[in-house]
């Protein structure tokens, strides 16, 4: 079963300052960014007169089968890439699943919260996280990560924010379950100070959101990849990006 990333709400984790002409029409949100056309499709839906009007853009995210029925009717340049997949059942017990309640032990007095207290708690956060984390991963999407939570996409989002005191220490946004599956939207740990704490807020979203579900988590490369693949339940599920024209 494919489990799509892009949704109703993931789908504007794509935008950041320098997005232009942001315009939704049925399952297709298109934008500009550098006099470039980007769209995605929500939840791998095509709409063929939103594609013929717009004309030709580059697109993230599509599952192979969809790649194929765009293919058939428009040109098409397309690339492969890799998603991680994760299946939840919120049973950590066992010897391989013990660094992940040890985890949950180390942090539990810090306090997570549902919503952020104010703005400024995520810029400061998000600058450290730059300057101690940005440079191991593939993209410093921090910006972007930014942008989402100012402009409230991540409301009506499964979400924590995760805080020291008084300081913001990490934050996870999941979009809401909808047939059993969801996509991990956007989140960022202090794990250079705190080792440990990415994976304390994963399980705490789960463990917010309960029960059984499948969660996409976008891609990675390198280490964020290999952050992903830790997980039990974990998988690596094909996406294509590319460009179509009429």
């Amino acid at each position: 079963m494919y489990v799509p990333y892009i949704d109703q709400y993931s789908a504007k984790c794509m935008l950041g300052k320098l997005s232009k002409n942001i315009k939704q029409e049925g399952s297709v949100l298109s934008w500009e960014s550098q006099k470039r056309k980007h769209i995605v499709l929500i939840d791998d839906k095509i709409d063929f007169g939103v594609l013929q009007r717009i004309g030709g853009a580059n697109f993230h995210y599509l599952s192979e089968e969809t790649l194929e029925i765009m293919k058939a009717n428009f040109r098409v340049k397309s690339s492969p890439g890799k998603s991680v997949v994760q299946q939840i059942t919120q049973n950590f017990s066992g010897k391989k699943n013990r660094r992940f309640r040890n985890y949950l032990n180390r942090y539990g007095k810090l306090s997570v919260e549902p919503e952020l207290r104010k703005i400024s708690d995520l810029s400061d956060m998000l600058k450290e996280w730059s300057v101690g984390m940005g440079s191991k991963y593939f993209r410093d999407m921090s910006t972007k990560n930014k942008f989402f939570i100012e402009n409230g996409f991540h409301k009506g989002c499964e979400s924590v924010f995760v805080y020291k005191e008084e300081s913001l220490v990490s934050f996870g946004v999941l979009s809401p379950i909808k047939d059993g599956r969801c996509a991990y939207i956007i989140g960022k740990a202090l794990s250079h100070i705190y080792p440990g704490l990415a994976e304390f807020t994963d399980l705490s979203v789960y463990r917010r959101i309960g029960g059984e579900f499948m969660v996409n988590l976008g891609q990675g490369e390198g280490g964020l990849l290999a952050y992903k693949m830790k997980f039990p339940g974990a998988f690596i599920q094909a996406h294509y990006d590319g460009s179509y024209e009429v």
